[in-house]
């Protein structure tokens, strides 16, 4: 018999690091800095992380380090 298990634990934490460690539109919805003197707030900006590691029970895995620049659209 023949089951589909879903993908690995190693393409599930690609997947992961494809979707946060890229740069993505996220709304800032606190105060972030993205630039030298210049904070955002209640915007678009475009965030990055720097890496993911595992979260545990609830979350499999969760990003840090998140960089900001100004959302180019």
């Amino acid at each position: 018999m023949r089951l589909n298990c879903g993908p690995s634990e190693r393409q599930r934490k690609q997947n992961a690091r494809d979707q946060f460690c890229r740069w993505h539109r996220w709304f800032a919805w606190f105060p972030v800095r993205v630039g030298e003197n210049d904070c955002r707030c209640l915007e678009y900006v475009e965030r990055q992380a720097d890496g993911i590691h595992g979260a545990g029970m609830f979350f499999e895995w969760t990003p840090y380090d998140f960089k900001y620049r100004a959302s180019t659209t």
